[in-house]
């Protein structure tokens, strides 16, 4: 790189060269390279490289406290990610303690999670919080801290300027959502509600986050595929016609389905064809942490 390129780039305002980092984010050599050439670049940097954090091990978790590297940049971090983590008394109160201006926060299947934590550390983000993003581990038995809707309910008060909840696989019933429909928050700025894997959620439910004077900025509701609770190819008929305005997106586990009860995914499929705001989502297999990637977190 030439001197005059390098003097002109240094003309960009920081947020212009903030962006053109942020691309370069996943390429950590490139952000290595870029930290060492000046002051101002390596400033950029750090800030790019920390502000979405996630930890998909128990050892860089651990990692990342030891060295003290939490501490030092927490005030950059916007956004953090845990998956199949146990968190500890001491992780807890550290998270507390220095997590505080968070947009995002996302708890995949991890393990010793409890209500009075999530509550204060989403009341402590209450300002900046937009995504809330948690998965419990279905309604089968695991080690992975079970979200009900004793675990959720004192959370739901501190929620109020979410864009974004996501709870999956989460052992929730009809109580949680006539709990949101039914707040005093009215939650003004949600638009996206993704209950996929709930499955004790039913068709009556789902109807409540209709009430009127609620969820005014509601887009997308994605939902699992579940005739036993209602949740079948007339329901989902009926949501895509009578809120033509809204995005419905279908989750079926066509593993499971297609060898029971024949041609539900293409009947789910044909609805998708008549109907411009029904999306279709076949999971072949067990869910993975790839589907909060197909759905980015609200800037």
């Amino acid at each position: 790189m030439s001197v005059r390129t390098l003097r002109d780039i240094n003309s960009f305002p920081d947020d212009i060269l903030l962006n053109i980092f942020h691309h370069l984010r996943d390429l950590s050599r490139d952000i290595a390279s870029i930290s060492l050439t000046c002051k101002r670049w390596h400033s950029c940097a750090v800030i790019v490289n920390y502000r979405s954090v996630s930890f998909n091990s128990q050892d860089r978790w651990n990692t990342f406290v030891m060295s003290g590297l939490l501490t030092k940049y927490a005030h950059l971090i916007e956004s953090i990610l845990f998956s199949m983590i146990d968190l500890s008394l001491d992780d807890k109160e550290l998270l507390l303690n220095c997590c505080t201006s968070l947009t995002s926060i996302q708890l995949l299947k991890c393990k010793n999670l409890d209500s009075d934590f999530l509550r204060d550390w989403v009341k402590s983000n209450n300002k900046t919080l937009q995504s809330l993003r948690l998965w419990g581990p279905r309604l089968f038995a695991s080690p992975v801290t079970a979200v009900t809707d004793d675990f959720l309910a004192p959370v739901l008060a501190h929620c109020t300027n979410l864009r974004e909840l996501r709870v999956i696989g989460a052992d929730i019933t009809d109580a949680f959502l006539l709990c949101i429909a039914t707040s005093p928050n009215s939650w003004p700025a949600l638009e996206w509600v993704d209950l996929a894997g709930c499955l004790a959620v039913t068709a009556f439910g789902v109807a409540e986050l209709f009430s009127p004077g609620h969820l005014p900025a509601l887009k997308n509701l994605r939902l699992e595929f579940n005739n036993k609770n209602e949740m079948g190819v007339d329901f989902f008929e009926f949501l895509a016609s009578s809120f033509p305005n809204y995005k419905f997106h279908i989750v079926i586990a066509h593993w499971y389905y297609e060898p029971r009860y024949g041609n539900l995914t293409e009947q789910l499929a044909a609805l998708s064809r008549r109907r411009n705001n029904v999306f279709l989502e076949r999971r072949l297999g067990n869910a993975t942490t790839e589907e909060f990637s197909l759905y980015p977190a609200p800037p």
